[in-house]
């Protein structure tokens, strides 16, 4: 225990002391590493670990409920970063993998089914740029309720990556849009939360999720530092 935490203090130093990043691989780590500890208590374990799942070099555990396996190259390079619940061998949530000059090859945002992502940056190597498919939106979460409740309850999430401000927004007719408060999610990094309470008198079958994402972390061509997204959210009662 005493080497983990040591080990997250010094790397945690040595980002910091650092007056500028190297590549998109420094950016990214360094935002798990240095994953608010209000949030999660973070341990790291330096382990070799390989299953018809994944092959591990290491893993951060996100205060045993999340983890992110760290995996390196022939080169000793770390060059991809996943995720997932401790209750599901499938991938959840930020995927990232690297080149060898720690450059980013692609980002997913994985739904931990073994088969879909809900949204992906790839180079496309052949036109020299990045391409984006999907939105900030990534997924949402329906609290039970019965038919006595007056309102329903969601849990929206939002993929803070390639972009670091979001403003999120709803509408019932896809004209009037109201802004709704974000926070940082508790689970990983790169992830926002939103909390939609509707009232059922208000809604029909759907409603219209706006989402503003501003200011890339880094440059990467073929996409803008600025995007807006609306999505459709499908109503359940």
């Amino acid at each position: 225990m005493k080497l983990k935490i040591l080990y997250i203090i010094f790397f945690s130093i040595e980002l910091l002391s650092c007056r500028k990043f190297k590549n998109h691989r420094d950016v990214i780590f360094s935002n798990y590493i240095l994953f608010d500890s209000n949030y999660k208590n973070i341990n790291y374990d330096s382990i070799l670990f390989n299953s018809k799942y994944r092959k591990i070099d290491s893993v951060l555990h996100f205060n045993n409920e999340y983890n992110v396996s760290l995996e390196k190259n022939s080169l000793n390079q770390l060059n991809k970063i996943e995720g997932y619940w401790l209750n599901n061998p499938d991938n959840y949530g930020n995927y990232f993998r690297f080149d060898e000059k720690g450059y980013l090859v692609k980002y997913m945002f994985l739904l931990g089914d073994g088969n879909h992502d809900s949204y992906r940056i790839e180079n496309l190597y052949q036109d020299n740029k990045y391409e984006e498919k999907g939105s900030s939106f990534v997924n949402n979460i329906k609290w039970n309720s019965n038919n006595q409740d007056s309102v329903l309850k969601y849990t929206l999430y939002f993929s803070a990556f390639p972009r670091k401000d979001l403003f999120v927004f709803y509408s019932i007719d896809n004209k009037k849009f109201k802004q709704l408060p974000i926070h940082k999610s508790c689970s990983m990094p790169f992830l926002r939360e939103v909390e939609l309470v509707l009232n059922k008198t208000e809604v029909k079958n759907q409603i219209f999720i706006k989402t503003d994402a501003d200011n890339l972390y880094f440059q990467l061509k073929g996409l803008s530092n600025k995007m807006t997204y609306i999505d459709t959210l499908h109503i359940f009662k």
